[in-house]
């Protein structure tokens, strides 16, 4: 009997049951392509977790305080206020600093957010016209938004 031969020479039988073994192999080792997309995402997984170190080392830095040129430790306001930069001195609290820094619009601040050494302090500024205060230190950041 004359068997069929594909054109690497081998026999049809043993080039299914070479077939049957490369497909095994293929689906327990999987292919180069898989391997390098699967490099890939480690690669970029770690890339990911490395920047959100890096964040997360720059956020809890201590923040030195802002002095001025004149070494005098300073606050800055951020947001519409004539006076952005203020001298702190001992006992300024935030609604003096909002006073001397002369916020802008008529309104109340829809949000105020005190920064101090990379934390954020959310701050009601409903609470701020009923009367509550809060003590501003050197290096502190102030962020009024409209």
């Amino acid at each position: 009997m004359h068997l069929a031969r594909l054109s690497f020479g081998l026999p049809v039988a043993q080039a299914r049951v070479c077939a049957a073994v490369c497909a095994i192999a293929l689906t327990a080792f999987g292919c180069a392509g898989h391997k390098q997309k699967t490099d890939e995402q480690i690669r970029r997984a770690y890339a990911a977790g490395a920047a959100s170190a890096r964040m997360q080392m720059q956020q809890t830095q201590v923040q030195q305080p802002v002095i001025s040129p004149s070494g005098d430790p300073q606050v800055r306001i951020l947001g519409s206020v004539r006076n952005p930069v203020l001298l702190w001195s001992d006992g300024l609290s935030l609604a003096r600093a909002l006073v001397l820094a002369e916020y802008q619009p008529n309104n109340p601040p829809a949000s105020i957010t005190i920064y101090r050494n990379n934390q954020p302090l959310q701050i009601d500024p409903q609470a701020i016209l009923n009367g509550a205060d809060y003590p501003l230190f050197p290096g502190d950041i102030v962020y009024i938004q409209d």
